[in-house]
């Protein structure tokens, strides 16, 4: 389901339980029906954050295969795995790394790099979570998730 069908879905139910309580019936039974159809909603949102990386995928072909490789293993004493790394838990190190690039020595996995990343200035919020959803969920890592309010807080930081 799309987030604009989920959208719809939560209107429908809160314009049903106005419509059922403004006549009077049935508060109740239809407090239970918005509270169902809230969780449904949610549950489709985050079954879509966390299962479909296609859209990550592309933007990690276009941007980041050159350097980190097709299977994330990256380039030995030059740029680092993203494939069972070590690095990729902070959040905050991923979105700044895309829209500011990232420079001085790092260690990945006991091993030190020190090959400045380039900032991708023209990557959107959407696709700097896709991105780092992707890359998050493939090559055997179970790092987790981000969502694009996330990204967006982390670059509203100064």
């Amino acid at each position: 389901m799309t987030r604009k069908s989920l959208s719809l879905a939560a209107v429908a139910a809160l314009s049903a339980t106005l419509f059922l309580t403004s006549c009077g019936g049935a508060e109740e039974k239809t407090t239970d029906t918005v509270k169902e159809a809230v969780t449904e909603v949610k549950t489709e949102v985050k079954t879509e954050v966390t299962t479909d990386f296609s859209k990550g995928k592309l933007v990690y072909e276009k941007n980041c295969q050159v350097c980190h490789q097709a299977d994330g293993k990256g380039l030995a004493s030059t740029f680092p795995p993203l494939a069972g790394s070590d690095f990729l838990s902070n959040k905050e190190v991923m979105v700044n790394a895309i829209h500011k690039g990232l420079s001085g020595e790092i260690t990945v996995n006991g091993v030190k790099y020190n090959t400045p990343m380039a900032a991708l200035p023209g990557i959107t919020d959407e696709e700097t979570a896709d991105v780092i959803n992707y890359v998050y969920n493939t090559w055997g890592n179970a790092v987790g998730s981000i969502t694009v309010d996330e990204v967006k807080a982390i670059k509203a930081k100064k």
